[in-house]
C-alpha cells in the first residue's frame, strides 16, 4: 500500500513541472461538498494472515482554495472476513484529513491526504466477540475527473493505520458533489 501512495505521489510531482496551473490556480472559490466511497479494505496484523473487506465509507469537506480542503470520513465494512475460524469485520473507521489538490486541466486533478484515522475492527470467534481500535496518522493520493462544475469521480489509494503490528488500508472509487 505505501508503494502505490509512494508512486502516486512521485508522479504528482512529476507532472507539476509539465502543467501549466497558473490560471487554474487563480480560482480561489470556496464550497463544501460530500461524497461516497466504495472500497476494498486490507487489514493485516501479526497475529493473522491479510483479510479483505469491502469498505462503504461517507466524506464531508470543505474547500478553502481550490488547492486545499480539510475533510472528514466515516465508513463501515459491507462484509466480513474469516481466518482461523475467527471472522473480522470493520465496525468503523473515521478520521479527519487536509487534502491537497494539484488541478492538471479543468477536468483532471490528482490530490494527497494526511491526517488522523481510527479504526475499529471486531472478532467473533463462536461466541466470543471482541473489539480493538487502531488509531494513527494517515496518508494518502488519489486521482480525480471533474464531470461538470458540481460533480466529480475519484479513484485514491489510503493507509489509514499503519502501525508496527496492524495495518489497515483501502484502494476507492468513489463519487463527490460540490455545493
Amino acid at each position: 500500500m505505501k508503494n502505490i501512495v509512494l508512486a502516486v505521489s512521485i508522479c504528482t510531482a512529476s507532472f507539476s513541472t509539465l502543467a501549466n496551473t497558473e490560471k487554474l490556480n487563480e480560482q480561489t472559490e470556496t464550497h463544501f461538498y460530500a461524497g461516497a466511497l466504495l472500497s476494498q479494505s486490507i487489514h493485516s496484523s501479526d497475529s493473522f494472515d491479510e483479510l479483505n473487506f469491502s469498505t462503504a465509507i461517507a466524506r464531508f469537506g470543505y474547500s478553502f482554495t481550490t488547492n486545499m480542503a480539510i475533510e472528514a470520513r466515516v465508513g463501515a465494512s459491507m462484509d466480513e472476513d474469516e481466518v482461523n475460524g475467527v471472522s473480522k469485520n470493520v465496525d468503523s473507521l473515521a478520521g479527519i484529513y487536509a487534502v491537497g489538490t494539484m488541478p492538471i486541466t479543468k477536468k483532471f486533478s490528482f490530490y494527497g491526504l494526511i491526517g488522523v484515522s481510527s479504526v475499529e475492527v471486531t472478532s467473533t470467534y463462536g461466541d466470543s466477540e471482541s473489539s480493538d481500535t487502531l488509531t494513527a496518522a494517515s496518508l494518502g493520493a488519489g486521482v480525480a475527473y471533474n464531470i461538470s462544475d458540481s460533480l466529480a469521480i475519484n479513484l485514491e489509494a489510503v493507509d489509514y493505520v499503519d502501525e508496527k503490528h496492524s495495518k489497515y488500508g483501502a484502494v476507492s472509487a468513489g463519487v463527490s458533489y460540490r455545493f
